[in-house]
């Protein structure tokens, strides 16, 4: 079995949550290079699941035309709003700043 993480809830009550299962649901911000040279940002809580998925052509209708994708960069932010605000303030950005995120 895996390692369990003892979460508090109050003072009364701890769970016992197996730590792969808490991993799942932190969510992680990832930039990858398209086949045209094209950069895409999204999210996932399993990026190595999501990037498969893009490069079946089943993922982001962005992404089906341009495969295979590179990743080129990845952060694990936490909660799926955050992410959410990561990604939107990475897609603000010129491609010139989203090269310097990761070079």
């Amino acid at each position: 079995m895996g390692k369990i993480l003892r979460l508090k809830l109050s003072i009364k009550h701890t769970i016992k949550v197996p730590l792969m299962q808490l991993k799942e649901h932190l969510y992680s911000v990832y930039i990858v290079k398209c086949n045209d040279g094209s950069l895409y940002t999204g999210i996932s809580n399993n990026v190595a699941k999501r990037i498969s998925t893009h490069n079946k052509g089943k993922g982001a209708k962005y992404t089906r035309a341009r495969l295979p994708v590179i990743l080129m960069w990845t952060n694990e932010v936490g909660t799926r709003s955050d992410a959410l605000k990561e990604e939107y303030r990475i897609k603000k950005l010129s491609r010139q700043n989203k090269f310097k995120i990761f070079n």
